[in-house]
């Protein structure tokens, strides 16, 4: 990131107990470019240096003592009620409970334990890019996106797209209980293009397999970005059975904004889509 990128100035805390994770973070964003990183281990001081000068972003661990992070969340979230503050919340990779209840208190997103540095990364300039398209609004209309309609929510378009039927058909299952009304369904990866080519309106999320026959990932996200008129890029959501590191960095680097591995779980899988389209709706 060159110094002119204006990610680079963004405000962003890191929050964790152990001081050497703190370093670790620390680390990671300063080595890719971000100039103004605060690292901190109480979180007793996390509201009074928001008060003081706010972030941009900040990273907190959710096992903490004297105030865990689900009480950071909580503090920052009532003193940031009308805006868009991102919080990225540090997990371990069997916490589901955790996960589902920090997303409900207003986290936008998590990383598990160990911490890869490219997630890490991916995940924070994401959020950094609608925390500055967010700033650019005016004052006045901030609080009306910081809260997006419950309806107006339920009504965005995904598009699913999975050269496995039944696997299509369990997704669009599981967005139908999560009460989506608007779900596209595509399992021949060949017609893709002009399918796209033939939607009078955009899509916010699309959920793309990772293992489609005849065409990557990415070819694929940049057909889906090149037959979308105007900036608003629906997001994408990887699915892939294959859990290795090496499939989430080719993911991401494609143009992934996240990933989950199948089976999918209802509630994370939900949690995520809720989040995605609150995220594509803010700006």
């Amino acid at each position: 990131m060159t110094e002119d990128n204006p990610l680079a100035s963004c405000r962003i805390l890191a929050l964790d107990d152990h001081a050497i994770q703190v370093k670790i973070f620390q680390k990671i964003l300063e080595t890719n470019g971000y100039t103004q990183v605060t690292g901190i281990s109480d979180p007793l001081q996390c509201l009074p240096l928001h008060h003081e000068n706010p972030f941009d972003l900040v990273i907190v661990d959710l096992d903490m003592p004297n105030l865990n992070g689900f009480g950071v969340i909580q503090q920052l979230k009532e003193e940031a009620e009308n805006d868009f503050l991102p919080i990225i919340v540090v997990t371990g990779s069997d916490e589901k409970q955790d996960m589902l209840r920090a997303l409900k208190l207003g986290a936008r997103d998590f990383v598990t334990r160990p911490v890869h540095r490219e997630e890490l990364v991916h995940r924070v300039n994401h959020l950094l890019r609608i925390r500055l398209a967010y700033k650019k609004v005016p004052t006045a209309l901030r609080p009306r996106l910081a809260r997006i309609d419950e309806r107006a929510l339920r009504m965005g378009r995904i598009l699913v797209v999975e050269d496995d039927a039944a696997q299509r058909v369990i997704i669009e299952k599981l967005l139908k209980m999560g009460n989506y009304s608007d779900v596209s369904g595509l399992s021949d990866p060949g017609v893709l293009r002009s399918f796209m080519a033939s939607q009078s309106a955009p899509f916010e999320v699309v959920i793309l397999d990772l293992h489609l026959p005849g065409l990557s990932t990415r070819e694929a996200i940049e057909v889906i970005h090149e037959m979308t008129p105007g900036k608003n890029k629906p997001y994408i959501l990887a699915i892939t059975s294959d859990d290795s590191n090496e499939v989430r960095w080719d993911a991401f680097r494609d143009g992934a904004v996240d990933i989950l591995h199948k089976p999918l779980d209802r509630e994370i899988f939900l949690a995520r889509m809720d989040n995605l389209i609150e995220l594509r709706l803010l700006v």
